[in-house]
């Protein structure tokens, strides 16, 4: 009994991390953000930070 419920468990993990590696995500925009507030943020929780303007003059605002 527990070596099905072990190869289960496995066969769910290993379907499950091959079907999160097949989707795409992506954000695509036709025009830069041209002020802040159209700006996406990054960052990692600590440290953050907007990037908007002209692809050639970029504006980065840390925080």
């Amino acid at each position: 009994m527990k070596a099905l419920f072990l190869f289960t468990f496995c066969f769910l993990c290993i379907f499950n991390i091959s079907a999160g590696e097949n989707a795409l995500l992506k954000l695509w925009y036709n025009q830069p953000a041209k002020q802040w507030v159209e700006a996406l943020p990054i960052g990692n929780g600590r440290l953050g930070a907007m990037v908007f303007g002209n692809p050639f003059k970029e504006k980065i605002q840390l925080n």
